[in-house]
């Protein structure tokens, strides 16, 4: 790797960490620019899953301030993104790559479309949504598990729809229960031989910083804005796999 591939990766890790944290679709950034490296569709997404841990590093503890209020939804969530990641994780590793490949702009794209979902309803961690919302939480495990990008605006909006929080809540949720289900993926990931670790790196020191600076954007940026930013950038993306 030359020295203008590192420092494309560590910019496109500062761009995807931004948009990972503040509107949850990192990997609608930093996927495609691990393909442009020249990396085949798995295993940019395997080096994609193992770098957006240094995302998590950055942002947790900067989003603290507003998941320490929702600690009871991240008890009733954190096992089933658990179980979740590890079945995409698993699911994964026996796709064959280009399979995988025509799948993954369809999934970009609807991630991407799902934050623009209103509130529909408000969630009780204690009443019956709790099985609703821990069933589609599992999904989105598997999902964030198997592909990743757009796992977090999934996430984001379920959050926003079924809990009735404002957007830098949603995000600070979203932060902590990927994290969780990105965990047994890489665990998995890292015995799979399919790591580029020479592209992990500058990825990884990219999302750091943007997961750091991501909350402090988050709590000041109009929610609105951002989420038809978001939604209209992931659609490109998504589009531009489709025709390359």
């Amino acid at each position: 790797m030359d020295f203008l591939q590192f420092s494309f990766l560590v910019l496109a890790g500062i761009t995807a960490g931004l948009a990972g944290s503040v509107a949850g679709i990192a990997s609608v950034f930093s996927y495609p620019a691990l393909l442009l490296t020249g990396l085949g569709p798995v295993q940019a997404n395997i080096t994609n899953t193992i770098s957006l841990l240094a995302l998590s590093f950055g942002s947790i503890p900067a989003s603290a301030r507003e998941w320490k209020t929702q600690k009871p939804v991240l008890k009733s969530l954190i096992l089933p993104v658990l179980v979740g990641g590890t079945i995409g994780a698993v699911l994964l590793l026996n796709t064959p790559p280009t399979t995988f490949g025509r799948i993954a702009p369809f999934l970009i794209m609807f991630g991407s479309l799902v934050i623009l979902l209103p509130k529909k309803f408000s969630f009780n961690p204690q009443k019956k949504h709790t099985v609703l919302l821990v069933a589609i939480m599992t999904l989105v495990g598997i999902y964030c598990g198997y592909f990743g990008a757009g796992a977090g605006t999934i996430t984001t909006a379920l959050m926003i729809i079924t809990i009735g929080v404002e957007l830098a809540v949603a995000t600070a949720l979203k932060n902590v229960l990927l994290f969780v289900a990105n965990t047994m993926a890489v665990l998995l990931f890292l015995f799979s031989g399919q790591v580029a670790w020479l592209f992990a790196l500058p990825l990884a020191i990219g999302f750091y910083i943007g997961g750091r600076i991501g909350p402090v954007i988050v709590r000041k940026a109009n929610p609105k804005v951002l989420r038809w930013f978001v939604a209209c950038f992931g659609v490109g993306v998504a589009i531009w796999m489709l025709l390359k």
